[in-house]
């Protein structure tokens, strides 16, 4: 007669001993395996939604130098809000849109909030103003607000922008000359305001890559 002893509490036997150390030596069986330990050196970091709000900003700046009232003022301010909290590129390039329709909609020497319409300065600003805007969005698009990004990050392709922005400032001597030197020089202008907005195109289509 064989008596089986079911206890749990007993100490394991030769067999249970054998299993147990075979088990340690197996390698065929599949193990948990730990998380890599990853430690990531960051240098200088602005949060995200810091960005967005100078982006935002900036929409804000070329809105004023465009708007000749109040109601456009708003309009402006509402893009602002909604370039600063855009979690895509879509509302950036619509602003930059609708803010240049806005300056070439404007009679020359039609007076605005800040001077007349048509000043070389204005347009230089505006020019800089949302390519800036354009740039700094493109940076943080799919971010979330608590996000960091290095001022590495943040720098790059800055030369890249500069050229196109240079370039895009020539264009905009050569338009007010053009309209400066009578109506002789009509079709100068024609001709160097659709060279500029062929470059933003272009410029957006860059950045955009290169964000």
């Amino acid at each position: 007669m064989t008596v089986r002893n079911d206890d749990p509490g007993r100490s394991p036997g030769m067999r249970e001993q054998i299993a147990s150390m075979w088990g340690d030596w197996d390698v065929t069986t599949p193990r948990p395996r730990r998380k890599p330990q990853v430690q990531l050196q960051l240098g200088r970091c602005v949060p995200a939604w810091l960005v967005r709000l100078v982006a935002g900003l900036l929409v804000a700046a070329a809105g004023v130098l465009v708007a000749s009232g109040v109601t456009q003022l708003v309009a402006a301010g509402l893009l602002a809000v909604g370039v600063a909290v855009s979690k895509n590129g879509v509302l950036p390039g619509v602003s930059v849109a609708l803010l240049l329709v806005a300056m070439l909609l404007r009679l020359p020497g039609e007076p605005g909030l800040v001077t007349v319409s048509g000043h070389p300065l204005v347009t230089a600003a505006l020019l800089l103003s949302l390519h800036a805007m354009v740039f700094l969005s493109g940076k943080v698009t799919e971010l979330a607000a608590g996000a960091k990004v290095e001022l590495a990050a943040l720098a790059a392709g800055t030369p890249a922008a500069a050229a196109i922005q240079a370039f895009a400032q020539l264009l905009g001597v050569v338009v007010a000359l053009a309209g400066d030197a009578g109506a002789g020089m009509t079709w100068l202008a024609v001709v160097a305001l659709v060279a500029l907005v062929a470059l933003a195109w272009l410029g957006l289509r860059a950045l955009r890559q290169h964000a």
